[in-house]
């Protein structure tokens, strides 16, 4: 197999011995060749680690009232943190208002940190919605359904390294036919893929609104505009020349708007144009019983429509619906399910509803999370980068006191946001971060002020 392969080609003798336990053979090797000598590797600047050490607050400012921005608050109300959350329209008002949301990730057969935290993130999304459910907090086939996905995959079908590593962890993915693809979803399939069956379809308002009541979370709904300004000590929140609530820390989750709050022009966020289809369900729709993610993705219906989608267009600002989209979208659907072709071609993508919201995305596609850099003590202190990007500087990095960034979390934001939520709460009340530092390093807001000064760009 697959182990035994890669142990010979490391030099290992590798024989079969007698078993244990319900084991009936186990593998054994001996390593024949002589290992080559590992250089050290050189330690790290440590511009990830806050040169200064900041008291747990009592009470902590959330901007922002999606996906992101709830999940932190909420995050932080289970540690006994007094949360004000503000949002200047409603509750998942924007980029999280979509009316059907994919609980799903994609797997990998490539080690990276993208791969590592969109796992880490889904199986740990999967736990806590599993759990507002349980606890009532959300309705099953209202706010949504833990119904399994299938990730459709290309007619060769799944790569055979990944299709084997998941026969251990059935749990998380299966490598299926197009036949079992079918059965999973109820409908005729000419493809395969992966399923997932702890993934599923949630509706982001009803998610937001279930975060936001966590008791000591106060939230301030349809502020207006707001911005941030630090005032002895303090930071506040401010809508015109009103201040709305203040406090030692604050976290800025308002997507692309986080470049305009407290100084941070100067970040790496880019905007993607989504739009997604609102699909009236029908005798030939309705047997659909799982998602099926594709090119886009479809759902089972709820209150009788089907949200299907989305458009990816980077750089479109314009927020009316286009008939030209709902025509993308019905015709990626054509192309996934052959059987709905015909009836999906008939149909006249005008009339159709609709929503176009806002995807925020950083270059790397990872998201930003962690502490806001003090950008020019950063230019500063590690400004010997721009001649050597490899060299080890001993400084610490220097933040501004009390804020921290939770954005860019692009168009899987149901996947990622509890998971960085854990992360940013642990970091603000000082435990033990649930991710490794290797991780932490790649989400860190202050990732592209480095990466920019060692290709001499600032």
């Amino acid at each position: 197999g697959q182990v035994r392969r890669g142990l010979a080609e490391a030099g290992f003798t590798v024989r079969k011995v007698p078993g244990y336990g319900r084991k009936r053979e186990s593998l054994t090797g001996v390593r024949t060749t002589v290992a080559h000598p590992v250089a050290a590797a050189a330690p790290d600047t440590p511009w990830d680690l806050p040169d200064a050490t900041v008291p747990r607050p009592a009470h902590v400012l959330v901007l922002g009232g999606g996906l992101a921005g709830c999940s932190a608050a909420a995050a932080l109300a289970r540690r006994g943190v007094a949360v004000t959350l503000l949002e200047q329209g409603a509750l998942a008002g924007a980029g999280s208002g979509n009316r059907q949301g994919i609980l799903y990730t994609r797997l990998s057969h490539r080690h990276s940190a993208l791969t590592d935290f969109a796992l880490q993130s889904f199986w740990f999304a999967r736990g806590c919605y599993s759990a507002l459910f349980e606890r009532g907090q959300l309705v099953r086939g209202v706010d949504g359904e833990l119904c399994g996905a299938l990730q459709q995959t290309a007619p060769s079908g799944p790569r055979a390294a990944l299709a084997d590593a998941l026969h251990s962890v059935p749990e998380l993915a299966q490598a299926v036919d197009a036949q079992r693809a079918g059965e999973l979803l109820g409908i005729e399939m000419e493809r395969g893929g992966y399923w997932y069956p702890g993934s599923g379809w949630l509706h982001p308002p009803a998610v937001c609104r279930a975060l936001a009541r966590t008791a000591g979370v106060t939230a301030l709904e349809h502020t207006g505009a707001l911005h941030l300004q630090y005032r002895k000590g303090q930071w506040c929140a401010l809508a015109g020349d009103r201040t709305l609530a203040s406090a030692s820390c604050a976290i800025i989750a308002t997507g692309v708007a986080s470049a305009t709050q407290a100084s941070l022009d100067w970040l790496a966020l880019q905007i993607i144009r989504g739009q997604t289809t609102h699909l009236p369900s029908d005798q030939r729709l309705s047997r659909l019983r799982a998602v099926l993610c594709h090119e886009g993705y479809i759902a089972p219906a709820r209150e009788g429509e089907h949200c299907i989608g989305a458009t990816f267009d980077p750089r479109d600002a314009e927020n009316r619906l286009r008939a030209s989209d709902h025509g993308k979208n019905l015709a990626a659907l054509a192309a996934a399910v052959p059987a709905w072709r015909d009836a999906l071609h008939t149909l006249d993508p005008a009339p159709l509803g609709g929503q176009v919201g806002y995807r925020c995305a950083s270059p790397d596609y990872l998201p930003l999370v962690g502490p806001v850099p003090d950008r020019p003590a950063f230019l500063r202190d590690y400004g010997a980068l721009r001649k050597n990007a490899r060299q080890r500087i001993p400084n610490r990095g220097h933040y501004m006191s009390g804020l921290y960034l939770d954005t860019a979390h692009g168009s899987r934001g149901l996947t990622s946001a509890p998971l960085a939520a854990e992360l940013l709460a642990s970091q603000i009340c000082g435990e033990p971060p649930p991710l490794d530092r290797q991780l932490c390093r790649a989400l860190a807001p202050a990732r592209f002020l480095i990466r920019d000064l060692g290709r001499g760009r600032i």
